[in-house]
Protein backbone atom coordinates (compact mmCIF):
# COMPACT_ATOMS: atom_id res chain seq x y z
CA UNK A 1 0.00 0.00 0.00
CA UNK A 2 1.32 3.42 -0.92
CA UNK A 3 0.53 6.24 1.48
CA UNK A 4 0.37 9.97 0.90
CA UNK A 5 3.58 11.65 -0.23
CA UNK A 6 5.76 12.81 2.61
CA UNK A 7 6.13 16.47 3.45
CA UNK A 8 9.70 16.29 2.14
CA UNK A 9 8.52 14.99 -1.24
CA UNK A 10 5.85 17.71 -1.42
CA UNK A 11 8.51 20.32 -0.58
CA UNK A 12 10.80 19.07 -3.37
CA UNK A 13 7.91 19.12 -5.84
CA UNK A 14 7.03 22.70 -4.85
CA UNK A 15 10.68 23.75 -5.24
CA UNK A 16 10.74 22.24 -8.75
CA UNK A 17 7.60 24.17 -9.69
CA UNK A 18 9.11 27.39 -8.39
CA UNK A 19 12.37 26.74 -10.26
CA UNK A 20 10.45 26.09 -13.48
CA UNK A 21 8.51 29.34 -13.01
CA UNK A 22 11.73 31.33 -12.47
CA UNK A 23 13.39 29.72 -15.50
CA UNK A 24 10.41 30.61 -17.70
CA UNK A 25 9.62 34.11 -16.42
CA UNK A 26 12.61 35.27 -14.45
CA UNK A 27 12.61 36.39 -10.85
CA UNK A 28 9.59 38.22 -9.53
CA UNK A 29 6.21 37.84 -7.90
CA UNK A 30 4.55 34.46 -8.44
CA UNK A 31 1.16 35.02 -6.84
CA UNK A 32 -0.81 37.19 -4.46
CA UNK A 33 -3.28 35.78 -1.97
CA UNK A 34 -6.31 37.74 -0.82
CA UNK A 35 -8.26 36.81 2.31
CA UNK A 36 -11.98 36.86 1.50
CA UNK A 37 -15.10 36.24 3.56
CA UNK A 38 -16.77 34.11 0.88
CA UNK A 39 -14.49 32.43 -1.65
CA UNK A 40 -17.31 31.41 -4.01
CA UNK A 41 -18.75 34.93 -4.08
CA UNK A 42 -15.31 36.51 -4.60
CA UNK A 43 -14.55 34.10 -7.45
CA UNK A 44 -17.93 34.80 -9.06
CA UNK A 45 -17.34 38.56 -8.78
CA UNK A 46 -13.91 38.27 -10.42
CA UNK A 47 -15.27 36.09 -13.23
CA UNK A 48 -18.18 38.48 -13.84
CA UNK A 49 -15.60 41.30 -14.08
CA UNK A 50 -13.79 39.37 -16.83
CA UNK A 51 -11.19 37.31 -14.95
CA UNK A 52 -10.38 33.78 -16.12
CA UNK A 53 -10.69 31.24 -13.32
CA UNK A 54 -8.33 28.31 -12.91
CA UNK A 55 -10.73 26.72 -10.43
CA UNK A 56 -14.36 26.65 -11.55
CA UNK A 57 -15.41 26.27 -7.91
CA UNK A 58 -13.50 26.81 -4.66
CA UNK A 59 -11.65 23.83 -3.21
CA UNK A 60 -10.07 22.78 0.04
CA UNK A 61 -6.77 24.51 0.74
CA UNK A 62 -4.17 24.04 3.42
CA UNK A 63 -4.80 24.55 7.13
CA UNK A 64 -8.58 24.28 6.81
CA UNK A 65 -8.96 27.08 4.27
CA UNK A 66 -11.04 27.23 1.11
CA UNK A 67 -9.22 28.53 -1.97
CA UNK A 68 -9.69 29.37 -5.64
CA UNK A 69 -7.15 30.56 -8.19
CA UNK A 70 -7.56 33.10 -10.98
CA UNK A 71 -5.37 32.93 -14.09
CA UNK A 72 -2.48 35.42 -14.29
CA UNK A 73 -3.35 36.40 -17.89
CA UNK A 74 -5.80 39.07 -16.79
CA UNK A 75 -3.83 40.15 -13.73
CA UNK A 76 -0.64 41.62 -15.19
CA UNK A 77 0.99 38.17 -15.12
CA UNK A 78 0.34 37.51 -11.43
CA UNK A 79 -1.60 34.46 -10.24
CA UNK A 80 -4.36 35.43 -7.78
CA UNK A 81 -5.34 33.16 -4.89
CA UNK A 82 -8.59 33.79 -3.04
CA UNK A 83 -8.43 32.41 0.51
CA UNK A 84 -11.38 31.95 2.85
CA UNK A 85 -10.25 31.24 6.39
Amino acid sequence: EIGEPSKAAAYVKAKRKAAKFIERRGEGLHHVGYRVDDCAAALAAMVSAGATPIDSTPRRGSRGTTVAFVHPKGNLGTLVELVQV
